[in-house]
């Protein structure tokens, strides 16, 4: 089992084009376009390579920072806990949080340490390429607060805002820390929007057919911390079972795209109508695992497939134990005022409801083990 490795720069790199640009460049770009296609629609996970905006020394510095924060004493992280929080914010500790019940099926809590951040108030810019725009996009996540990034009073006070959008809990003393996951989310946020044209363009819509419903987007930055642990039999990759225990149980990701880096083997993947589960391995330098969200399947009426994909103990090491792995999570999401009409013609379904947003998620969030 292998994901397609597809070098995006023809659409990440250079001045933004609705019209392809040149020949060479139209060809280029329609080559990417056949990869991509193939992908989302066979397995829905793949590999993004090239000049993506995502810099290998910025994820050097994620890790770094991750390592820092991890590292911390556990009454230090716990004072960026939220519990019962709706909004992903903050520090998790282990088994705080139950990825099972988001899929409606029983399970016990992620043996997974976490820490969130995202939008603290919606943008009012269009955030898809430049280093203008990642700045706008650090600062909005950095709580700035400017009238030029954020919705008027009146807006802030709807309900769906207080549903997406909440402030940012840093710890103490910790500026590289906050500086570090703002450039990097909106490095992340830029590309996902790219990304958004990418889509538009294959599917022979309108460039931001996808990029426009994203704008006010109540994406999400998540650094993840598996920990090493002593290997069981009931911990085994091999195992067969949907949830083994020992890292994440099955589920599928909400949004539009995910963008993933790791630095440890885990995550496998169920395509659909096979019931083995598959290595994904873990990312080449430079590269990012993407996958389809629910979203993304539902705006193509179920012709892009959001895959099953879950987290198992990697084969233990010399020692006999799991190695500790570390995860970089950038959750793409839609505006909160986003409506996902799904695109007629890509299949001979039925067509699957027009639905706003807030409703798309709400069914899916209240369902979690908070």
């Amino acid at each position: 089992f292998e994901l397609d490795s597809i070098d995006v720069s023809a659409f990440t790199a250079g001045p933004r084009s609705s019209s392809g640009g040149d020949g060479e460049t139209a060809a280029q770009r329609q080559k990417v376009i056949d990869k991509v296609l193939r992908s989302v629609k066979e397995t829905g996970f793949l590999y993004i390579t090239g000049d993506h905006g995502v810099t290998p020394k910025l994820l050097a510095d994620v890790y770094r920072v991750c390592d820092w924060f991890f590292a911390l004493p556990k009454e230090e992280k716990m004072k960026c806990f939220l519990p019962h929080s709706p909004h992903p914010r903050g520090y998790s500790p282990e088994a705080s949080e139950n990825v099972a019940a988001l899929m409606g099926r029983k399970g016990v809590g992620d043996p997974v340490e976490k820490f969130s951040v995202g939008f603290e108030a919606p943008l009012t810019i269009d955030a898809r390429d430049g280093s203008d725009a990642i700045e706008f996009v650090s600062a909005a996540v950095d709580g700035a607060k400017s009238e030029a990034k954020q919705d008027n009073d009146d807006d802030v006070n709807d309900a769906l805002l207080k549903q997406c959008f909440a402030p940012n809990v840093w710890p103490e003393g910790a500026d590289e820390f906050r500086d570090v996951l703002s450039k990097y989310f909106s490095a992340a946020f830029v590309l996902g929007q790219q990304l958004m044209e990418l889509f538009a363009e294959a599917l022979q819509v309108p460039l931001d057919t996808f990029s426009k419903q994203c704008m006010k987007s109540s994406a999400s930055l998540r650094i993840l911390r598996y920990p090493s642990m002593p290997a069981s039999p009931s911990s085994t990759s091999e195992s067969s079972a949907d949830d083994p225990p020992g890292r994440m149980a099955w589920h599928t990701d909400l949004g539009t795209v995910t963008l993933l880096s790791t630095d440890e083997l885990g995550l496998q993947v169920q395509l659909e109508g096979d019931d083995k589960w598959h290595w994904v391995p873990v990312p080449p330098k430079g590269a990012l695992i993407v996958n389809v969200g629910d979203v993304m399947s539902h705006w193509t009426n179920g012709q892009w497939v959001s895959t099953r994909h879950r987290v198992v103990c990697a084969p233990a090491n010399q020692e006999g134990r799991v190695p500790q792995r570390t995860s970089i999570v950038m959750f793409h999401q839609p505006g909160y005022d986003a409506v996902i009409e799904p695109i007629c013609g890509a299949n001979d379904k039925e067509k699957l409801p027009t639905m706003r947003w807030n409703e798309f998620c709400a069914d899916k969030m209240n369902r979690i083990d908070w």
